[in-house]
């Protein structure tokens, strides 16, 4: 975890490569209460909303098959990864 200002927040154990990022978060923050931040995750973390408390967590909007994205979807989704991208980088 990291904040905008490229500050490293959180680093965790270390885990063998073919454990999904997800799986990690869950051992990690199970249950904790994100109240307090903004919480921006990829759609590899669909679940988080029942893991842990807070209102603030931003996922992107997903496509379905017969039922693609709308321009503001995608607006939002691209707002949303300019954010993201800090972190993942």
């Amino acid at each position: 975890m990291c904040d905008a200002l490229k500050r490293v927040l959180l680093v965790s154990a270390c885990y063998s490569g073919h454990v999904h990022d997800f799986t990690i978060c869950k051992d990690i923050f199970a249950n904790l209460d994100f109240s307090a931040f903004q919480t921006y995750v990829d759609l590899g973390f669909l679940g988080i909303k029942k893991r842990v408390t807070g209102e603030a967590i931003f996922l992107p909007h997903k496509a379905a098959k017969k039922k693609p994205l709308t321009t503001a979807q995608k607006n939002e989704n691209t707002a949303q990864a300019r954010i993201r991208i800090v972190v993942e980088n």
